[in-house]
């Protein structure tokens, strides 16, 4: 994640810029829209629920904004714990997760 905020940290600033500037009507119909879609499409291309997803994408926002304040580790998350044991539960795993429909 830190190879990406040195190779293009625009990116980063983007989407928090984003979801900053989404208090405008116009901007946040747009933004409302494309976030959906990440959601909807990460279930689509992993089979997990839409609950799963954005738990990843809620981490993966946290760490936007640590990256961006240039946060200490000791600041950040640990590895998600719940990851392993939800994949089980729902019988699936890293190498199946994208080809499963239930």
């Amino acid at each position: 994640m830190r190879e990406l905020i040195t190779s293009d940290p625009m990116q980063l600033m983007f989407q928090l810029q984003a979801h900053a500037a989404a208090s405008d009507p116009h901007i946040r119909e747009v933004v409302r829209e494309r976030f959906m879609t990440m959601v909807d499409e990460g279930v689509r291309a992993t089979g997990a629920s839409r609950g799963v997803v954005l738990e990843h994408l809620a981490r993966g926002l946290f760490f936007t904004v640590a990256l961006a304040l240039e946060l200490p580790d000791d600041y950040l998350l640990p590895p998600a714990a719940g990851g392993a044991r939800r994949a089980a539960r729902s019988g699936t795993t890293s190498s199946n997760r994208r080809t499963n429909t239930t």
